[in-house]
């Protein structure tokens, strides 16, 4: 009885809190964003073949794995300093590291064509190498613009933005797939997608600090080479361990299209594309909406030792609760419910997405504990556990090929690989902040 009691004060302070009315707020707009992806996704896969959604599958995969490096993390310290005056330098850290990274990235992607070409087996992908670059710059002052809504608390801002995207793109992605259906059709809106977002935040007027476009516009402080220099050794750690780490964790995160490309060819990367993109539609809607959210509470939390292992086990709890329903239906009903919504072409991406819903789900429960690591001084620990997890994910992968011959087996494997790491770093991260608790104060000059 005591612990029902214990339960029940628990989900009442969930509920009542100001910190669940702004995921709320986060969520609607994500929601909706998903939703309009959901509705456009069947109309998307019968105009559109599994070929060109491999294709599309391998362009993301790639430029996914490259944009943690735009800014080499820098839009996630945004967050960090005491006050706006920080903030802005590392703004303009940022956007000057993502224009010279992506510049890089474009003269290098050039003279390394024909290896990536001969690395995924197909010729149409040289096409769209020219457009990576512009969807990593992109990608990353769409990040800097969140990090800087998200450090106002201009939570409207971003739920209305994701909406206002989400339209525009699945609406443009159906008009061309009645037209002129192909993979350049969906590498080129999603490419789009980015800058659109970008825009939208940047000029979308402040529901909470009016002048707040203004200061990530156009800040009103002049900032000298010496202070650019300043503000990136103070925030250093960002490049040296938590943009490798980013890097590794989507490199690992894509290992199975990669890899299912190499073993068993486009028509299988595919079937596993539309899995992840399905499954990835509650990891946004709840890690994203508590992320934006906590990130900003956990820092503070951390750095005035104000109970943060409550704060993060609330969190994590209200995560748990919330997704347990859709990814449980996933799990039990996978096949089916794939055949009825997408068609019965679909039915494998049903058998791979019951074993992809049980990773995802514990990466999204685990997403708490990662935001806490900046503040927790633990971004190296988390690059070498990450770097493990990924050893560990390709040797599923691997096993399930080399062994099984069976891309179902690679899946299962590699999700069930994901979820019991997800698991451990849940409790390592409790375990430091109880061992720590209090005694961290960061970027006390900023």
């Amino acid at each position: 009885m005591q612990l029902i009691d214990k339960a029940k004060t628990l989900l009442n302070s969930i509920r009542q809190s100001k910190f669940t009315r702004n995921v709320v707020t986060v969520a609607a707009g994500t929601m909706v964003a998903q939703l309009i992806a959901l509705i456009a996704a069947p109309i998307l896969t019968r105009l559109y073949d599994p070929a060109a959604f491999g294709i599309f599958g391998i362009f993301t995969t790639v430029a996914g794995l490259l944009v943690p490096i735009a800014a080499l993390s820098y839009p996630a310290a945004i967050v960090l300093p005491r006050n706006d005056l920080g903030a802005r330098q590392v703004v303009r850290l940022a956007v000057l590291t993502a224009v010279l990274i992506s510049g890089c990235t474009g003269v290098a992607l050039v003279l390394a064509q024909d290896l990536m070409v001969r690395l995924f087996g197909t010729e149409e992908l040289r096409l769209y190498l020219y457009l990576i670059p512009v969807f990593m710059l992109f990608s990353a002052l769409m990040q800097v613009a969140r990090q800087w809504r998200i450090r106002q608390r201009d939570f409207t801002v971003l739920a209305t933005s994701n909406i206002a995207q989400a339209m525009v793109i699945n609406t443009i992605q159906v008009a061309f797939g009645l037209f002129a259906p192909s993979a350049s059709a969906l590498i080129s809106t999603q490419t789009f997608s980015h800058i659109l977002h970008a825009g939208i935040l940047v000029i979308s007027r402040p529901s909470i600090k009016e002048n707040a476009a203004m200061d990530l516009v156009a800040p009103r402080e002049q900032s000298p080479v010496p202070t650019i220099i300043a503000t990136a050794r103070e925030f250093r750690d960002f490049p040296m361990y938590r943009a490798p780490e980013q890097l590794a964790n989507t490199a690992s995160q894509s290992l199975p299209l990669v890899l299912l490309a190499a073993f068993f060819g486009p028509v299988v990367a595919g079937l596993y594309t539309i899995c992840r993109t399905v499954l990835s539609l509650p990891t946004r809607l709840l890690g994203e909406s508590v992320g934006a959210v906590f990130y900003p509470r956990i820092t503070r939390s951390i750095l005035d030792g104000t109970n943060p292992t409550q704060l993060l086990l609330k969190a994590t709890i209200l995560l748990a609760i919330v997704a347990a329903v859709p990814f449980a239906a996933v799990v039990l009903f996978g096949p089916s419910l794939f055949t009825f919504v997408f068609g019965s072409e679909w039915t494998v991406a049903g058998e791979f997405a019951r074993w992809v819903a049980v990773w995802r789900y514990f990466d999204l429960l685990r997403q708490p504990a990662v935001q806490a690591l900046p503040a927790l001084k633990a971004q190296r620990w988390h690059l070498q556990f990450t770097l493990v997890t990924v050893g560990l994910r390709a040797a599923a992968l691997s096993i399930g090929y080399l062994f099984y011959d069976s891309a179902h087996v690679s899946v299962a494997l590699f999700s069930l690989v994901g979820a019991i790491c997800s698991i451990l770093l849940i409790w390592i991260v409790v375990r430091r902040i109880d061992r720590f608790g209090g005694h961290y104060g960061r970027y006390p000059s900023s």
